[in-house]
């Protein structure tokens, strides 16, 4: 397999905390230098695909990178849900602006949708659709309007609400399509602009972005939880400027907030977690990581934000370290399993190990 690594001066950092022009071993009584950085680019040359890549960055760039086989972090790839992080970005950066708010409801917005005290569906917030937790059931694989290109983001929320709730709004969290496509219904209908608009005008051309768009299944109907395209670049790129404090730093943190612990009851969940015997819960659009079976108090004071797609994208930002990582996959099965539960538990392996070497990727830069 052809891997190409891009580590910068990582090296020389190396050097630079241990070594010396004359002499690359330590003084007497002096432990050996570890180079974490090179235990690092072992580990990244393990992933199970031939095809992938790998950006670690922080709030000043990329600390390293690694193409292999044929994947450029620059081409354009289907993220499925990875999208819903920047879906959740886009309306957030609509509530920083005033724009929206997350106690709005469909009915401030949307002209058909009910405000009838006595139907549950008018309790329905903007918090609560990007949390997932707006009484929805619709399930991912269902299929329906969310597939058909001759639909719209209306129509098609229209068909989720024609559909109604199964359960009470803010009780139980449902992994499902609906609740974002009823959010970018309001968010088009707040801003006056279509939601391909808004990819660009609230999140591409802010940051810079050139391959990001949604466009699946088309774009009078994108996929607001999973149609979104873009390349690993791009989403370091959003990550980057996240940690930089450059976007969204006036509502990041109630971003980040954990949306489905107790007394929220868990009704759906996709198990690229599961699988790998975590507890994730939800935040706004993208996952609050506890890596371990139990979430508990450790889990609450760990502060690791992640947006996995099925075909094993998975964006993450460490706040904690100061630090984010994109895996970028784009296979429908790896070793016959599941892609995205292959990059989580690969992250999860990578995540000490570049907390370790980013001392040296930081000296190196």
């Amino acid at each position: 397999m052809t891997k190409r690594v891009h580590l910068g001066l990582a090296i020389a950092a190396t050097c630079l905390i241990g070594c010396s022009s004359s002499d690359s071993n330590p003084a007497p009584g002096m432990p050996p230098v570890v180079d974490h950085v090179a235990i690092l680019e072992t580990a990244l040359e393990t992933f199970a695909p031939d095809d992938y890549a790998v950006i670690i960055g922080d709030s000043e760039g990329t600390l390293l990178s690694i193409e292999a086989g044929s994947f450029s972090v620059d081409e354009r790839h289907p993220i499925a849900s990875a999208s819903k992080w920047l879906t959740a970005m886009i309306i957030m950066n609509l509530v920083e602006q005033g724009v929206m708010g997350l106690e709005d409801r469909p009915q401030d917005y949307i002209p058909w949708w009910t405000a009838d005290p006595a139907d549950a569906r008018s309790q329905v917030t903007l918090e609560q659709l990007l949390a997932f937790t707006a009484g929805f059931d619709s399930d991912p694989d269902d299929g329906g309007c969310i597939s058909n290109p001759l639909s719209t983001v209306d129509l098609c929320a229209l068909e989720y609400y024609e559909g109604g709730l199964a359960y009470e709004p803010g009780t139980t969290f449902h992994y499902g399509p609906a609740h974002m496509q009823v959010a970018a219904r309001m968010a088009e209908l707040a801003s006056g602009q279509r939601f391909t608009d808004l990819v660009d005008q609230e999140l591409a051309l802010i940051i810079g972005l050139s391959e990001t768009d949604f466009v699946i299944p088309s774009a009078l109907n994108p996929r607001a939880s999973g149609g979104g395209r873009s390349s690993a670049r791009d989403y370091a790129a959003v990550l980057q400027a996240i940690l930089a404090g450059t976007y969204l730093s006036g509502v990041n943190e109630l971003m980040v907030a954990d949306r489905t612990g107790p007394p929220v009851v868990i009704g759906s969940s996709p198990s690229a977690a599961e699988v790998n015997g975590f507890e994730f819960r939800y935040a706004l659009g993208h996952w609050r990581e506890c890596l371990q079976a139990t979430w508990d108090a450790s889990c609450d004071g760990r502060v690791v934000s992640s947006s996995t797609g099925a075909f094993g994208w998975h964006p993450w930002i460490d706040y904690d370290n100061g630090y984010f990582g994109v895996i970028a996959v784009a296979e429908i099965v790896i070793d016959g399993g599941s892609p995205a539960a292959a990059s989580v538990g690969f992250a999860a392996e990578l995540q000490p190990l570049i907390v370790a070497a980013l001392p040296q990727l930081r000296l190196a830069r």
